[in-house]
Order: structure tokens, then C-alpha cells, then sequence
């Protein structure tokens, strides 16, 4: 049978290790950054799936992505009417 993997597979090396605590933290900033009920768990899981080697880095790219799909969201509302 052939190869069924979907694409490359990361290296466990390309992973930035996080310390269970600092994951915590992690989780509640994310959290907090997200306003309830705003963005569809399918947007959320994009964002996470470009970012999934390095947690530190989602943190920092969360409230500019935040933003950018608001406003994104209030375009498609506004042109919509």
C-alpha cells in the first residue's frame, strides 16, 4: 500500500517545547484575548493550525488577527446590506 500520510509531518525538533504551567497561562491569555461567541471554531482552528509549532508565537499574533477578522467581519456585514 501506498503512503496515506497528508503532507510533510513535523519533526518533533521544529516543536517549541512549553512547560504544563506556562501552558496555563498560555491558555487563559488566549482565552481572555477572544471575545465570546465572535469568531466560529473553524476560524479559531485556522489560526491554531498555521501556528501549531510555536505557542509563544500564537500569543503574539492573537490580538492582530483578532482585529484584522473583525474588521473583516464588519466589511462583509456592511456590503452585505
Amino acid at each position: 500500500m501506498g503512503d496515506l500520510s497528508f503532507g510533510p509531518q513535523p519533526f518533533i525538533a521544529d516543536i517549541i517545547p512549553v512547560q504544563p504551567q506556562e501552558l496555563d497561562n498560555m491558555a487563559e491569555i488566549f482565552a481572555s484575548t477572544l471575545p465570546e461567541d465572535a469568531f466560529s471554531p473553524v476560524d479559531i482552528q485556522g489560526f491554531l493550525l498555521e501556528r501549531k509549532k510555536d505557542a509563544e508565537r500564537t500569543l503574539q499574533d492573537m490580538e492582530g488577527w483578532r482585529d484584522e477578522q473583525t474588521k473583516a467581519k464588519k466589511r462583509r456585514e456592511e456590503t452585505a446590506i
